[in-house]
């Protein structure tokens, strides 16, 4: 049961994480933000960011720095969970 919520944590981790990268990436890139992927992408996205977007100022139009730090956290998940199965249960 335990090894089934460490599997599921980390995909749900990895998904977003992937998910933020791809949200920074289209604010680089300016994509078009009317299209329904770009959309969609912030939509799932946004709750994870809207917390760091007041903490964190916008210094540049082409960078969202607030995607970081939920980037980061969700790594270190990554990582932590990585390191439980590979040392051992």
């Amino acid at each position: 049961m335990l090894r089934t919520l460490q599997v599921a944590l980390y995909v749900v981790a990895v998904v977003l994480f992937w998910l933020l990268a791809f949200r920074m990436a289209a604010v680089a890139l300016r994509l078009n933000p009317y299209r329904p992927a770009v959309q969609w992408l912030f939509r799932i996205t946004e709750p994870l960011v809207r917390p760091f977007r007041r903490r964190i100022a916008r210094t540049s139009p082409r960078l969202e720095y607030a995607a970081l730090p939920p980037m980061l956290l969700l790594l270190l998940i990554i990582v932590l969970i990585g390191l439980k199965t590979w040392l051992g249960r």
